[in-house]
């Protein structure tokens, strides 16, 4: 059994997907801070893309938690976040280019802005970054290579339908008081609880008890027929997610 946590619009029918808010009958609605609806060491990969930002620490060692034990022995872990890493050494050459006065980096410096911060600290749905993708842009061709053409609004309407519901079930969770304290959105899942680079990552899966942890590429995989799945290489050749860090792990 393959699974693919956190799914969103991406998921193939040979996994058992699953996502707090199906797009698709096919895919089981899972809160992955509950634990895991699988039996011990039934699972022979497992994969998420851009979920582990989302969660908050405790909640990420929860679910490493879960991963070790519903993996068999030798299963493949693949973990796919943003890259704290390439985003903050881009910022860095962005800011040395705009400080010499270069006119063309004063965009793109802007743009890698709001991707250290923006999901972090936004206060609703899409925040700064949503607003200057329905701008037109001015460096248009960066942020694609960024974040990718799916970033655009016009391509996230299931992404908002299903932050409203999320945000609409937090109190059937028993999270009402905390919802009040922290904010109603901050639990939505859509803000970003953390950042991890190779090394923070790396550390967290061995920590964990993952074997031969390592970088990949996005259409590189220890998981059989990987680049048939569609998950982080589309039909079309391009990269679902290229502001990415791909890794992965075996149980051992």
């Amino acid at each position: 059994m393959k699974v693919n946590l956190g799914c969103g619009s991406r998921h193939h029918p040979e996994w058992v997907n699953l996502d707090t808010d199906p797009d698709d009958e096919t895919v089981m609605p899972w809160d992955v801070r509950d634990a895991l609806p699988f039996d011990d060491g039934t699972c022979d990969a497992l994969y998420h893309s851009h979920l582990l930002e989302h969660l908050r620490p405790a909640d990420v060692r929860t679910l490493m938690a879960e991963t070790l034990r519903v993996c068999r022995s030798g299963a493949v872990v693949r973990i796919v976040v943003p890259d704290l890493e390439r985003i903050a050494r881009e910022y860095l050459r962005l800011l040395d280019d705009a400080l010499d006065g270069k006119p063309e980096a004063e965009a793109d410096y802007d743009w890698i802005m709001l991707e250290m911060y923006d999901q972090a600290v936004r206060e609703a749905a899409g925040g700064l970054m949503e607003e200057a993708l329905r701008a037109p842009l001015p460096n248009r061709e960066y942020v694609v290579r960024r974040v990718g053409e799916g970033a655009f609004p016009r391509r996230r309407s299931w992404l908002r339908h299903h932050l409203k519901r999320a945000a609409a079930k937090l109190t059937s969770r028993g999270d009402a008081d905390r919802a009040l304290r922290i904010g109603r959105f901050r639990l939505s899942g859509e803000a970003h609880q953390w950042m991890y680079d190779r090394f923070s990552l790396a550390r967290l899966m061995k920590g964990f008890g993952l074997l031969d942890v390592r970088v990949v590429r996005p259409g590189e995989s220890a998981i059989a027929n990987w680049p048939s799945y569609g998950l982080d290489v589309l039909a079309d050749g391009s990269v679902a997610k290229p502001d990415s860090l791909y890794m992965e792990a075996r149980r051992p």
